[in-house]
């Protein structure tokens, strides 16, 4: 009987060890405000001391078909940093949010990301200006601000070696509390839920290996 116990336990393992080094995880986020803001009086948060600087992140791009890994796959199902559809999801609150008056969601985004890549993806709420931006016009100043733009902005690192780590860094225009930020760097893991907390806004976060 020590033979079939010893084939479990490689079985497991391998399946462990594949999840583990993946080439490719799926990243999903759901963000989402507190409809209570009258709890920061009771909770304790850090006011920004430096606003973060998104000039080297990553902007997702919208999904296409027939996009590769890399060079080498032409065609293969899994792109790479450009925004996914909702059937590809596993954390979907959506409904849960509705249903819920305490909470409103904010963004929901979902990505695959590579596992030999470090880089910081770019991560935002909608515009509140549509249209072109005129710099003439004096609604807008001549290097405009990315958050008189958005209401949510953050940056997302995903370092994975032996163990992955997940950095998060966020500011949200409250429009009562001003401009608060979410900044933690976790280790975490594989198809885990990871809740990430502010007073004001807070930050579900799930990793699966896809490949």
């Amino acid at each position: 009987m020590a033979k079939p116990k010893f084939l479990l336990v490689f079985i497991i393992l391998s399946i462990c060890s594949l999840a583990s080094y993946a080439r490719v995880y799926q990243v999903e986020l759901e963000i989402f405000r507190n409809n209570m803001p009258s709890l920061i009086h009771t909770e304790s948060y850090a006011e920004p001391t430096s606003l973060p600087d998104f000039r080297k992140t990553k902007v997702l791009d919208e999904v296409e078909n027939n996009i590769s890994i890399n060079e080498e796959q032409t065609g293969s199902k899994y792109p790479l940093f450009k925004t996914l559809p909702d059937v590809t999801k596993r954390l979907d609150l959506g409904e849960q949010f509705q249903e819920l008056d305490r909470f409103t969601q904010i963004v929901s985004i979902a990505w695959n990301h590579p596992r030999n890549n470090s880089q910081e993806v770019y991560i935002a709420s909608k515009p509140r200006y549509f249209g072109k931006i005129e710099l003439n016009k004096n609604y807008f100043k001549k290097n405009v601000n990315l958050l008189n733009m958005r209401k949510l902005q953050g940056a997302v690192k995903l370092e994975i070696d032996r163990l992955m780590f997940l950095e998060l860094d966020f500011i949200y225009d409250h429009e009562e509390f001003g401009v608060v930020q979410l900044k933690e760097k976790r280790r975490i893991k594989l198809n885990e839920l990871n809740y990430f907390d502010h007073p004001l806004f807070g930050i579900v976060a799930l990793i699966s290996p896809i490949d």
